[in-house]
């Protein structure tokens, strides 16, 4: 029961990511990460976030040197999937 009701959470927290970088509308955390406003998280930027910014590389698909919005939904959708997973054994 406890696993259907994780897979349903994700798949909601999935679509509303994708909505999201669909619309174009960046996260409220891709918006306070992005200092200078340019839709793109930099390596700069993201060392206000430590695991991001030591997973830079990682959640940098394409290469190009920044975030943009469909990499930094994929580091979010990661980070919540790791802590419903650490809330799962804690439990």
């Amino acid at each position: 029961m406890k696993a259907k009701w994780i897979a349903g959470a994700l798949l909601i927290a999935l679509a509303s990511v994708a909505m999201a970088g669909e619309k174009g509308m960046g996260t409220a955390a891709m918006k306070q990460l992005d200092a200078n406003g340019d839709g793109m998280i930099s390596p700069e930027e993201a060392t206000a976030h430590p695991r991001l910014s030591e997973n830079f590389d990682e959640y940098d698909t394409d290469g190009s040197g920044t975030l943009e919005q469909g990499e930094f939904a994929r580091f979010e959708t990661m980070s919540q999937e790791r802590e419903m997973k650490q809330k799962g054994k804690n439990e």
